[in-house]
């Protein structure tokens, strides 16, 4: 008997983490953007290159959407680390800014994309949130290049499966055809990136960031699978694709930030529980505080003591008597001085 999982589409917390995003290109038009002359050329079945997120000469206003990122902050209870006031140019940590990791003496490639970060405990439902919210930013703006980058093949595999498991339940929620057949997934593949480009549909593609990271990956590198003098990562380059950083904390090194913007992304958000002391526009946080409170996550509770050992005792102590690992429990000990 095979089992199925449950899903619920109204937990208040996931669902102010995809607003959080959604929310932050309020106001603009699919025509600003160039998708609704685009989606008008693609039902007309006319010839198309790669199919971009954006028209090519879209710019976003960063003065307004600094605007957004600051309303969103306050109606989460989100901490700014500066006033909450717009201003012309966002200081240096808001956006991922500088030379690609294709750079070199000879070439000049210069990137520059606006970050944001999701803080939400671990067990919550951070790849749920993810998800949901591509298909969120999809059915309001059509966006349709979606890439997820994880740091370790183990996650790279949890990310599948949790597509797997909520295809059903999220075609429930969206509009026929919002969801996709299956998430792609690059392992090495260069053709995955043409495959990407061109699809008319949503796609999301899945890579690791080693798989990137480096000049000598094959993504950088001619190849006879590819004709018409392109590489594979100028397929990917031309979508602006969205990234969706899979704990982010594990790409703030100079050479993955390097990688990133490689990419050309039209702007990242960075999904973990611990994305650091300061993390880059920071829009909603779930902290392991809360999630314990609203029982999201698992607790440990402490039974009790031995009342004979503390009655001598002239310390504060804490302390694990032994260990039954069959039934995971455990006898404790301990005493507060009072």
């Amino acid at each position: 008997m095979s089992v199925k999982i449950q899903f619920d589409s109204n937990q208040d917390y996931q669902l102010k983490a995809v607003d959080s995003i959604v929310n932050l290109f309020e106001g603009l038009s699919r025509e600003e953007l160039g998708n609704e002359e685009r989606e008008f050329a693609l039902n007309s079945k006319e010839d198309t290159d790669a199919i971009p997120n954006v028209d090519e000469l879209f710019e976003l206003n960063e003065t307004e959407l600094l605007d957004s990122v600051n309303e969103i902050r306050k109606a989460n209870s989100v901490n700014s680390v500066r006033p909450l006031a717009p201003k012309p140019d966002w200081s240096d940590s808001d956006f991922n800014d500088g030379d690609t990791l294709t750079s070199d003496v000879y070439t000049s490639d210069f990137w520059r994309y606006p970050e944001f970060t999701i803080n939400m405990e671990t067990g919550t439902g951070k790849t749920y949130v993810y998800l949901r919210t591509i298909y969120a930013l999809n059915q309001k703006y059509g966006f349709k290049k979606f890439i997820v980058v994880v740091p370790s093949v183990a996650i790279y595999e949890g990310a599948i499966s949790t597509f797997n498991a909520t295809k059903d339940h999220f075609e429930t929620l969206f509009p026929a055809g919002t969801v996709p057949n299956s998430i792609k997934q690059y392992d090495g593949n260069v053709t995955v990136c043409k495959d990407f480009a061109l699809s008319t549909s949503l796609e999301i593609l899945l890579m690791t960031v080693d798989s990137f990271n480096k000049a000598t990956n094959v993504i950088y590198k001619a190849t006879e699978k590819i004709r018409g003098g392109k590489l594979p990562i100028h397929f990917i380059q031309e979508t602006k694709p969205i990234l969706i950083l899979d704990e982010v904390q594990n790409y703030q090194t100079d050479v993955a930030r390097r990688a990133l913007r490689t990419l050309h992304p039209f702007f990242s958000v960075g999904y973990s529980a611990t994305p650091g002391k300061n993390p880059t526009n920071e829009l909603y946080r779930l902290s392991s505080y809360e999630a314990c409170q609203r029982n999201l996550v698992k607790k440990i509770d402490v039974l009790g003591y031995n009342e004979e050992q503390i009655a001598t005792a002239k310390e504060d102590y804490f302390k694990i008597v032994s260990i039954n690992k069959k039934n995971l429990s455990c006898d404790v000990e301990c005493f507060e001085r009072r």
